[in-house]
């Protein structure tokens, strides 16, 4: 049985350990958009995003975000019964939407 990872990142450890590579002698090629990026660039596209947040929102502050802490949860039996009871559906309807689908195409391959 093999462990499948699905990341968007790739990781080659193991391609240099089988090549008997070091990280070091291995020659990485920086494209050029990277090395071209100057500071003048970024200093235009800040006043770009500057002037519109300034068009829009009247600021050119970020949004503060309001994260509310709710630290009172209810304890009580009964709603944490149906807290898990509409986990518990939410999950059945994950499944079987998962099966519809295998099974459709199945039958796609088929015909």
């Amino acid at each position: 049985m093999t462990n499948v990872v699905r990341s968007e990142f790739i990781n080659l450890d193991e391609v240099l350990l089988e090549m008997r590579v070091r990280p070091a002698e291995i020659e990485m090629r920086i494209p050029r958009y990277y090395r071209e990026d100057t500071n003048l660039d970024k200093e235009k596209r800040n006043q770009i995003v500057d002037k519109f947040l300034l068009d829009l929102k009247e600021t050119n502050l970020p949004e503060e975000e309001v994260i509310e802490e709710k630290t009172n949860l209810e304890t009580n039996m009964e709603s944490v019964i149906r807290m898990i009871q509409k986990i518990e559906r939410g999950r059945q309807g994950i499944v079987r939407a998962l099966k519809a689908t295998y099974f459709k195409r199945k039958e796609q391959k088929k015909n």
